[in-house]
Parts: structure tokens; C-alpha cells; sequence
């Protein structure tokens, strides 16, 4: 699973979201790695998106990363993001595949299992089911606040048919 390779890496964050040590002498907040691209400023809302679907349904990245592991990679650092700030701030993963995530990452149908539900825990910093189900609910109503698109006939909503209190449940 691509969550377990990215948590294995010698990248460390600290319990107060500050701290990609990539370099010794530099630390950048977490939430900053994701943050919109300067050049893409005078291109489409989702030109981010775009070229992230590009390259992982296409080519060689494709071949290495799929999109929709990528996704499911995205949105888990978008939970632990949410996790980590929990209020309406600027200052979030941003999650820039999640565009494209037309159903629920795996693992989340998978925390329906109480053992598995409990590996999330302290991947995401926290102690209990009834936190992860919080957070699941906490960041849906959050990717409904960032990605809605008041021109569109229906808000984006990835996870409308996944219910949070299914997890743990079984």
C-alpha cells in the first residue's frame, strides 16, 4: 500500500504539523507542501488537478503510481492534515487529486473491520474509532466546502455514500 511506503520514509512530521525535515537546516510546515502552484495562478481552478491526472493515468508514472492509489495516498494526508488543524483555516492539505476521486479510498470500506480500523489510528494521531469516524465526517463536510462548485449541478461529493458510523461496525 503506497500510505504505508510514505509513512516508512525518513520523512518525520511532529504532533504540531510543522516539520518535513527534507533538509537538516530546513523545516516547512506540512500543510505547505501542498499549497497552489504560482504558475498556476492565471490557469483553470483544477489546472493542478489536470496535470497530476495526466501524468498518473498516462505514461510512466502511471505505471509506478496509478491515480487512483494516488488518490487514496492524497486524501489519507488530507485526513491526517484534518487531524492535525481541525478548524476552517486556509491551512490544509490541499489534495490536489482528490478532483478526481470518484469513490471511497479502500481502506476506509475496509476500517468497517475493527482490526483495521484500528491501523488508522495512530498513522492519523489518533486514540479511538469514534475519533476516526469524527474525522471522516469532519473531512467530508471539508471537501464539500473546498471543491462544491456553485456552477455545477451537484456539489463534489466523493464520499456521499460511505457513513462514517459504518466504521468499526463490524
Amino acid at each position: 500500500m503506497l500510505i504505508s511506503e510514505i509513512r516508512e520514509k525518513e520523512i518525520a512530521y511532529s504532533d504540531d504539523v510543522c516539520a518535513y525535515n527534507l533538509i537538516d537546516s530546513l523545516c516547512i510546515p506540512f500543510n505547505d507542501i501542498s499549497q497552489p502552484v504560482e504558475l498556476f495562478k492565471n490557469s483553470s481552478k483544477n489546472r493542478h488537478s489536470e496535470i497530476l491526472n495526466q501524468r498518473h493515468t498516462n505514461g510512466k508514472i502511471a505505471e509506478i503510481v496509478p491515480m487512483q492509489q494516488f488518490i487514496e495516498a492524497d486524501f489519507f494526508l488530507f485526513l491526517l492534515s484534518e487531524s492535525k488543524t481541525r478548524d476552517d483555516s486556509d491551512s490544509y492539505w490541499h489534495g490536489w487529486s482528490l478532483f478526481y476521486m470518484e469513490k471511497t479510498p479502500k481502506y476506509l470500506l475496509e476500517a468497517k473491520k475493527v482490526d483495521f480500523a484500528k491501523q488508522l489510528l495512530s498513522p492519523l494521531g489518533l486514540e479511538t474509532i469514534e475519533e476516526l469516524r469524527d474525522l471522516i465526517s469532519h473531512a467530508k463536510t471539508r471537501l464539500e466546502q473546498i471543491w462544491s462548485n456553485p456552477s455545477m449541478a451537484s456539489p463534489y461529493l466523493p464520499l456521499r455514500n460511505f457513513q462514517p458510523e459504518d466504521i468499526g461496525s463490524i
